[in-house]
């Protein structure tokens, strides 16, 4: 018995994100604010991920156990959590940023159980002090965000170096080396 009821537990682990461990990104000092959201991995709920709608433009889904880092520009931001299914709580929180500031939100959730009532389900956004917030996430891993435009930018890092052939010029896509990965080498030969 104890090993089907953990079995039937394992799926609902699984959905905590496999992507990188939580590591702080630099501040900006030209005009953003670095904004991390996440949400603590619990069973409660954990196969539900409402959005998090950020100024009316949807941006990523709130899984269990993830969090993800955006740069935002200060001012007022509007971030609210949409679901296809009915959901309590505080799903809406308007946040002040200041250039160079950086703002910790997390998800709470909860699943409420009354007797001869329907269950509830419990979504909510907050504002997390950065010792309590940094504790948490800790905890969670990197989801990244499908930015819309006019959003300045995810945390993730990329390699922005420009790849140099040997004649000095810089290396383009082109047909021929996306078919044969070796044109570039069989053109100098």
């Amino acid at each position: 018995m104890r090993t089907l009821a953990a079995l039937a537990v394992m799926p609902l682990c699984g959905c905590v994100n496999n992507g990188a461990a939580f590591s702080p990104a630099e501040a900006a000092h030209d005009g953003r604010a670095l904004v991390y959201i996440y949400r603590p991995a619990q069973l409660a709920n954990a196969m539900l991920s409402p959005s998090v709608v950020i100024d009316g433009k949807a941006v990523f889904d709130s899984r269990s156990g993830a969090y993800t880092g955006l740069y935002l520009a200060a001012g007022t931001h509007r971030f609210v959590l949409e679901s296809e299914q009915p959901l309590a709580g505080n799903d809406e929180l308007s946040v002040r940023l200041d250039d160079g500031q950086v703002a910790y939100l997390r998800v709470d959730t909860a699943l409420k159980f009354e007797t001869g009532k329907p269950y509830t389900r419990s979504f909510g956004i907050v504002r997390v002090d950065e010792h309590t917030a940094l504790n948490e996430i800790a905890h969670c891993r990197h989801l990244q965000a499908q930015l819309p435009s006019g959003y300045l930018g995810s945390t993730e890092k990329h390699d922005t170096t420009t790849h140099e052939t040997q004649a000095g010029e810089a290396a383009t896509f082109t047909i021929d080396r996306s078919s044969d990965p070796f044109a570039a080498r069989h053109a100098q030969e």
